[in-house]
């Protein structure tokens, strides 16, 4: 089973600042696994810009909706995290928009 990585709930947080948190901590471990594939946290983070990215281009804006359907695997995270990510990041580079 992966190491998983602590969550600091001493302060709130957006799930984004978490994902944040880990690839800064420990961007090389398992963050997810799924039916055939496994991300590490570098590679999620990595995912879920390429996702905010492709929502923004669409001219997703704050306070819009989102519907997702997808099986349940390590797509329907990305999709999920990417909406609400409030970043356009470069490979590996993280910051609000």
């Amino acid at each position: 089973m992966p190491e998983a990585c602590p969550i600091d709930s001493s302060q709130l947080r957006s799930l984004s600042a978490q994902l944040d948190r880990a690839v800064a901590a420990v961007p090389d471990k398992t963050a997810i696994v799924g039916a055939s594939s496994r991300l590490t946290y570098r590679e999620l983070a990595d995912e879920v810009s390429k996702a905010a990215t492709v929502l923004d281009g669409l001219g997703l804006r704050a306070g819009d909706r989102v519907a997702v359907s997808l099986p349940n695997d390590i797509d329907v995270v990305v999709a999920l995290l990417g909406p609400g990510s409030g970043v356009r990041r470069g490979p590996h580079g993280i910051g609000p928009t």
